[in-house]
């Protein structure tokens, strides 16, 4: 009995050296190393994209969730510890971005900053048009960070993500590159659907709220007009010239974010007799999203001539 009982204790014994041994040591190493990396963005396209490139080796997360104003967004305190441990933060230059960058770039240990937008040449605010009495002087000062909506500039977006997985998670290059491919030619496609079924608007203007359509407008050939002045509603004494500015361009359609107050959209509107659209370019589904978005355009926009 006692012989049996010895024997047993010698198994015990071998069991705790094979814990503590170097192949157990490098199984727990590998199953650390399987974990899904954590990481964050800012917009509902970028988690598009980083869950189409990451696919189950990626954990992303949204701060900016549906509804929310990206102009008064701040996260909450939970949102700010969970990112603070995330492995990556996929930024696309957004007002909101500037206090939480301040407040990542000086922890000891917190996410890598990734700028989505390397490798862009963004266009500045004053490129776009915006109508406003002539005494009013505008300062549209600054560079428009909503180049996602060009599919093109969209692409680069995700190479830029795709770039950062691979460096990270060198083991898994091959699986990133191969999704990321698939995603390419989904956005090529778009683009190329999309030119064709916009081109006979090719001219015309896209009366919008908010200054969010710049680089949509100038893939396809639009002129975008925004109500929105430096971030604020128009004040009651523009309204008469935003009026005349939509009928003067004989405008279908004011085009509206669901994150954005509709109240001087809905007074132009009713007093040109036209519709309402909303259309939200943050959304995650992006290519159904954008072609949505030309689809409602297209409806919506008279042609030129």
């Amino acid at each position: 009995m006692n012989r049996v009982r010895f024997f047993r204790f010698l198994v015990f014994l071998l069991g705790l050296s094979c814990l503590s041994s170097p192949t157990s040591d490098s199984l727990r190493a590998a199953t650390l190393s399987s974990a899904p990396i954590s990481i964050f963005c800012s917009i509902g396209p970028h988690l598009d994209f980083c869950r189409r490139i990451g696919g189950n080796r990626v954990r992303a997360m949204l701060l900016l969730e549906p509804g929310e104003n990206p102009s008064t967004y701040a996260p909450s305190p939970a949102k700010i510890e969970a990112l603070h441990r995330a492995r990556f933060f996929f930024s696309v230059g957004l007002p909101f971005e500037q206090m939480l960058l301040s407040k990542i770039k000086n922890l000891d240990q917190g996410p890598e900053i990734v700028d989505t937008q390397a490798g862009i040449t963004l266009l500045p605010m004053t490129d776009y048009t915006f109508v406003a009495p002539p005494h009013d002087h505008i300062h549209n000062e600054g560079l428009d960070p909503h180049s996602w909506l060009d599919p093109r500039l969209a692409l680069q977006q995700a190479a830029n993500i795709a770039a950062a997985l691979s460096r990270n998670d060198p083991a898994n290059k091959n699986y990133y590159d191969n999704n990321f491919k698939m995603l390419e030619s989904e956005l090529n496609a778009l683009h190329e659907k999309l030119q064709i079924s916009l081109l006979a608007l090719s001219g015309s203007p896209l009366m919008v709220y908010h200054p969010a359509f710049g680089y949509f407008a100038r893939a396809y050939n639009l002129r975008q007009i925004a109500i929105e002045i430096e971030g604020k509603q128009p004040k009651a004494r523009d309204l008469a010239q935003f009026i005349q500015t939509a009928r003067e361009n004989r405008v279908r359609a004011i085009f509206i974010q669901p994150q954005f107050d509709r109240h001087s959209a809905e007074k132009i509107a009713r007093a040109v007799n036209c519709a309402v659209v909303p259309i939200d370019p943050l959304a995650v589904d992006y290519i159904n999203n954008l072609d949505r978005i030309a689809t409602l355009v297209r409806s919506h926009i008279e042609p030129p001539g």
